[in-house]
């Protein structure tokens, strides 16, 4: 399976901001101080169920960037979890592709 997804930097204020196409998402970064750190917005526009895929995944890449490693079933429960908080307000979620492909 080839998951090369293209994307095209659409927004950049340095060292601020970042929003760019990443396959059919549209991702925004921002920066802004927060006390004595920094605080990171990110919006993630998507298809509706990839809400929690989307999600767990973030989740997972954000523990990474503060040096901590997720357990190797950490995305399934964290999508799980979200699954459950989204559905209701915006449908069935999708899962992962392998996991698609694995449940046929």
């Amino acid at each position: 399976m080839d998951l090369t997804l293209n994307g095209e930097v659409l927004e950049v204020d340095e060292p601020n901001l970042l929003a760019f196409t990443w396959g059919e998402d549209t991702l925004r970064f921002e920066l802004a101080p927060d006390e004595d750190g920094t605080r990171l917005v990110r919006v993630d526009e998507l298809p509706a169920d990839a809400a929690a895929r989307n999600a767990a995944g973030w989740d997972n890449c954000l523990d990474r960037l503060a040096g901590l490693e997720p357990a190797h079933d950490a995305w399934q429960t964290k999508f799980e979890r979200y699954a459950a908080a989204f559905e209701p307000a915006v449908g069935p979620q999708e899962r992962r592709p392998a996991e698609r492909r694995e449940e046929r």
